[in-house]
């Protein structure tokens, strides 16, 4: 860009009769395209992750295809579905909050709360699996991937009553 050109868009952007319009060069592309082609490929990484799972601990890998199942029995391998249903069912509210265009701040709180829930979640995935705490972290910060990374890797299921599964997190 040209110095002549810059001082031209500062004067046209800075002046009294700019009606907040993007200039025609300066207008963003629009992300949702990329968006909805990285959507398919987030939900393929979260089924196979989830099916490896549930293979290693002795679940029919079909079971990770419905949604709301999946959930409650990813939970139930380290902990009590229906949490997983609850924690889910928050989240779907959520969604539907924002969907209706009643989003802020309750959206955001249930939101929230999922995660929270999530999150001793991830922690006790990664101990029923003979992993320790860094696992569990990797879990919560990268939730699909670290799914899938646990589903191939030599990890085996210990069991929800294992030794390890009553000490602290």
């Amino acid at each position: 860009m040209q110095e002549n050109e810059f001082e031209e868009k500062v004067t046209t952007l800075l002046s009294s009769d700019y009606d907040g319009t993007p200039l025609p060069e300066e207008k963003a592309k629009p992300i949702t395209l990329y968006l909805l082609l990285l959507l398919p490929v987030i939900l393929v990484v979260r089924i196979i992750g989830r099916w490896l799972l549930f293979r290693k601990a002795g679940i029919p890998g079909w079971q990770s295809l419905i949604p709301f199942l999946s959930t409650m029995k990813e939970y139930d391998l380290c902990w009590d579905g229906r949490i997983g249903l609850a924690a889910r069912l928050l989240g779907a509210a959520a969604v539907a909050l924002r969907m209706l265009g009643h989003g802020g701040i309750l959206s955001s709180a249930l939101l929230f709360a999922e995660f929270l829930i999530g999150v001793p979640q991830s922690m006790k995935l990664a101990k029923v699996f003979g992993k320790g705490k860094a696992a569990g972290v990797l879990l919560v910060i990268f939730n699909r991937i670290g799914r899938l990374c646990l589903g191939v890797s030599k990890a085996k299921y210990l069991g929800k009553e294992s030794p390890d599964h009553h000490r602290p997190l």
